[in-house]
């Protein structure tokens, strides 16, 4: 079994999954918290999270999280050098 293929078994497992989703998401909470924690910070903590959490979740789904799978994918399954099969 060479290494690609034990990295291709682990980017597809749960817990790869897990890990890449939060590779995605803490960058993103913490820039998003840093940003917006100064002038949230007179609020009641549920109304601090409640604009705080619709943006980081919009963010992840929609930015981060494509963008890393898609850095992860060329990485791990790199294309047929002559463009046959696919990646699963």
């Amino acid at each position: 079994m060479s290494l690609l293929s034990i990295l291709q078994a682990v980017v597809r497992s749960r817990a790869g999954q897990t890990f890449r989703a939060w590779m995605a998401a803490y960058p993103t909470a913490l820039t998003v918290v840093w940003l917006l924690g100064p002038h949230l910070a007179h609020l009641p903590l549920p109304l601090r999270l409640l604009p705080t959490t619709a943006l980081i979740v919009t963010i992840v789904a929609n930015v981060t999280q494509p963008a890393l799978r898609r850095a992860i994918d060329r990485i791990v399954f790199p294309p047929n050098p002559d463009g046959a099969g696919d990646q699963e």
